[in-house]
């Protein structure tokens, strides 16, 4: 039996991976990157999808449970839907992953692109894709709230320290100086001794000696 297409396919569909990145309805950033791994084994009809749950979990940065309930949630909106299990039909049963198809609308190809991907889809002998059969889809849901939001933190977890009131201070939480520059300390604290004013001793003016009389001279 010859093995399917798909385990021999090595051009990536750019289309789907599109869509996944920027247009997909979704409102977290796990179902984000959960439809971008199933984009990048899709076909360009967004068909044919169906990476190991481990595969998911490494490009989402999720564990296994978590993918297996995002998906469900995914199926469960409409975003994607269970494809052509025959697909995978390759890989051995205990280890065979559900084959998805991203349900990306018809319109959002445009005329151009959507004619070649119903080429493509002509050709493995499957109808077009249509409004009908791709309708557009609900927009994403409302973004969860944190739950810590509007809270403010505790533990300090930033490097503002709180501020401390001081009395002089006027309940600033500053390091004012007083409003004097010297070195007058608060009260109770170390008092800086002042020097006494410098006292010279009164000395007497020298007086020039008598210049000699005419009779000393020689």
């Amino acid at each position: 039996m010859p093995l399917a297409p798909h385990r021999w396919r090595c051009v990536v569909a750019l289309e789907p991976i599109l869509w996944a990145l920027h247009e997909s309805p979704v409102a977290s950033t796990t179902d984000r990157m959960l439809l971008a791994g199933l984009a990048e084994k899709a076909d360009s009809d967004g068909c044919n999808a169906f990476p190991s749950r481990r595969t998911l979990a490494r490009i989402a940065l999720c564990d296994v449970k978590t993918v297996q309930r995002r998906l469900a949630a995914l199926v469960e909106q409409g975003v994607i839907a269970l494809g052509d299990q025959d697909a995978a039909r390759y890989i051995p049963r205990q280890a065979r992953p559900k084959v998805y198809d991203l349900q990306i609308p018809a319109a959002w190809y445009g005329p151009e692109r959507l004619a070649r991907v119903n080429q493509d889809r002509a050709n493995r002998g499957l109808p077009p894709l249509t409004n009908d059969n791709r309708a557009p889809l609900p927009p994403a849901p409302p973004r969860v709230p944190r739950s810590d939001r509007g809270k403010p933190r505790t533990g300090g977890g930033d490097c503002q320290s709180p501020p401390v009131e001081h009395p002089e201070s006027g309940g600033r939480g500053d390091c004012q100086s007083p409003a004097r520059g010297d070195s007058v300390s608060r009260q109770g604290g170390l008092t800086v001794p002042q020097p006494s004013p410098l006292t010279l001793p009164v000395t007497e003016t020298p007086v020039a000696p008598a210049a000699r009389s005419a009779d000393d001279a020689r």
